[in-house]
């Protein structure tokens, strides 16, 4: 029984010094983020302007009255102690609104939809973060290019206690905001730093995504 014992340790060592550690625990365990990125995965449209975007798992609609009054549809899968959450927001700008956050359209148009501070809109978003708990947010913002997509990115880390276990996690989070017309779409994304799944998910999902205009 030692001698059996021993090979098996031997070879979980080698298979471990092969692989490394880490990825075999999760091989064989399992792994959260491991089992979402493997899996199949999903292509829908989401609100109207719709986010066309592929997910390891469908979204669910969020609604409250907080949300209808900001004329905002929501969509999510997972909160900011998950090991991965996504939520899309779209959000019909008033006319109101536009008049407080736009810089003048060129030449005085105002025939042309008017350009939305995109930054201060994250800063928004941010504030609404620590109003639901985030707290020690490192935040950075920087213009955001992808898969012929143009829009402002805040990004960094912050911490948040999960209310199961009252430990504090760490956060890594990217906040990417479009405009279209008189309408906002943002993909907001949470992962725990130092996973490599999350953050190949991450990729994969904001690779994926194109903007839809408003339905006729």
């Amino acid at each position: 029984s030692i001698t059996g014992v021993s090979i098996i340790l031997l070879a979980v060592m080698g298979l471990g010094i092969k692989y490394g550690f880490s990825e075999l625990k999760d091989e064989v365990f399992g792994h959260p983020t491991k089992e979402l990125l493997e899996g199949k995965w999903i292509r829908s449209a989401y609100g109207d302007p719709a986010i066309v975007i592929t997910t390891p798992i469908v979204l669910k609609r969020i609604s409250n009255e907080q949300l209808e009054a900001m004329n905002t549809q929501s969509f999510a899968y997972g909160s900011m102690t998950s090991n991965f959450a996504l939520i899309l927001n779209t959000t019909q700008i008033p006319e109101s609104a536009q008049a407080s956050m736009s810089s003048d359209s060129e030449d005085g148009d105002d025939t042309e939809a008017k350009n939305i501070d995109l930054e201060q809109v994250n800063e928004m978003t941010l504030q609404r973060l620590t109003q639901e708990g985030a707290t020690n947010l490192i935040v950075k913002q920087e213009e955001y290019s992808g898969n012929g997509l143009t829009g402002m990115k805040a990004f960094g880390s912050l911490n948040v206690e999960n209310p199961l276990t009252s430990r504090t996690v760490v956060a890594n989070y990217e906040i990417i905001t479009f405009q279209q017309e008189n309408s906002l779409q943002q993909i907001i994304v949470f992962y725990q730093q130092d996973d490599n799944y999350a953050e190949e998910i991450v990729k994969k999902v904001l690779d994926s995504a194109e903007l839809k205009k408003t339905e006729e």
